[in-house]
């Protein structure tokens, strides 16, 4: 399952939450694991992923605005 991450704009925490993609198609109700607040939006970055084996391609990193770059 996806794990989405999402801030608080109360507390400021960062938190995970794992759902289906057809929960979040449906309108996931997220609240803070800390304060409990509803007030979460979605944090979106980056991910790079690399091979430590040189036979094996290097993959992802680089631009993070899409592939608009």
């Amino acid at each position: 399952m996806p794990a989405y991450e999402y801030r608080c704009d109360d507390c400021n925490e960062t938190f995970t939450v794992i759902a289906s993609m057809s929960e979040k198609e449906k309108g996931l109700q997220v609240v803070c694991k800390i304060c409990g607040s509803s007030n979460v939006r979605q944090v979106y970055s980056s991910i790079s992923v690399g091979a430590k084996n040189k036979d094996l391609p290097i993959i992802g990193g680089g631009c993070s605005c899409g592939g608009a770059c």
